[in-house]
């Protein structure tokens, strides 16, 4: 990933989260005023997250508002969640469904109008999306992301998909981002970890 950076000049902005970040009213106001004092430095930018922060990638690029969203260039997200709701109740693991529960102050109905299920619509026209995957995913729940992929395809949104077996787990040393985001713009489904050749 440092080198994919260093090689487009790039920045990297990353964001931190004020207690149980995930699509808090604090974590969504925070992302929208550090974007908004780069936004100067550059005409367009990614979203990237891993785990929680897929899950808020996902969320971000359609909750920001519209002008940021129009610059948003593509997302890649790596096992994320696309259903908070639903991870509230069915989330293998306690603490992820409690801290989800508590980023919305417990109401449900906010968490179900932040779930990226949910802002497919607002998502921009075209929009490029990258995501990866772990087929058994019961913390962040792998089955409510097919129904959400699905509906990136029917909106127009070009997706590739990579997964691989197991539980939620992204410790991969060798992850080939270069591959993920050439992917960006194309619409495949692929069982496999881009992973470097020498890695």
């Amino acid at each position: 990933m440092r080198d994919i950076v260093k090689r487009l000049n790039a920045t990297v902005v990353a964001m931190g989260g004020r207690g149980p970040a995930w699509v808090s009213t604090a974590f969504l106001a925070d992302a929208e005023q550090v974007i908004r004092s780069h936004s100067d430095e550059f005409q367009d930018f990614y979203l990237i997250g891993v785990s929680m922060g897929g899950t808020q990638a996902l969320a971000l690029a359609g909750l920001l508002p519209e002008d940021l969203r129009e610059s948003i260039r593509g997302v890649i997200a790596l096992i994320p969640g696309a259903n908070l709701e639903a991870m509230v109740t069915r989330s293998a693991h306690e603490r992820v469904r409690n801290t989800v529960h508590a980023s919305a102050d417990g109401d449900l109905t906010t968490l179900k109008n932040r779930s990226p299920i949910a802002v497919v619509k607002q998502y921009k026209a075209g929009l490029p999306f990258v995501i990866f995957h772990n087929q058994a995913d019961t913390l962040l729940l792998s089955d409510e992301l097919e129904p959400f992929i699905a509906s990136l395809r029917r909106e127009h949104h070009p997706v590739t998909t990579f997964s691989a077996p197991g539980e939620h787990n992204f410790t991969y040393k060798n992850f080939d981002y270069r591959e993920a985001i050439g992917r960006l713009g194309s619409d495949s489904t692929l069982d496999m970890v881009p992973l470097l050749a020498d890695g």
